[in-house]
């Protein structure tokens, strides 16, 4: 791991401590995080509408995505989109619930 990417990590994780917040970064610290004009905007953009309009609703399938949920997904996806050449980072806050709702799918 290199010096920009481990400073990012401890960057996001004493900012979750402090705030208690949920960090979503679409890219490691050295990395490039990829867009692309038909996309509108970038991959992990893109990952994340598709996820919260109800692509990560997975397990269980309820009409629900929690945070689990999302993070696996944008993950996954994201890393499809960019063939392995992005990966978001997406760590779960220290004593925070992953079953927590973040939308409701009509």
């Amino acid at each position: 791991m290199g010096e920009l990417q481990v400073g990012t990590e401890r960057l996001v994780e004493r900012l979750m401590k402090k705030s208690g917040v949920t960090v979503f970064c679409s890219s490691t610290g050295e990395e490039v995080s990829f867009e692309r004009e038909d996309w509108g905007h970038g991959a992990f953009t893109l990952a994340l509408l598709e996820g919260l309009k109800g692509e990560a609703d997975r397990l269980p399938q309820d009409s629900y995505v929690t945070l689990a949920e999302l993070q696996a997904f944008v993950s996954s996806r994201v890393s499809k989109l960019t063939e392995g050449r992005q990966n978001p980072r997406i760590p779960l806050q220290v004593g925070g619930d992953p079953n927590t709702r973040l939308a409701m799918i009509k």
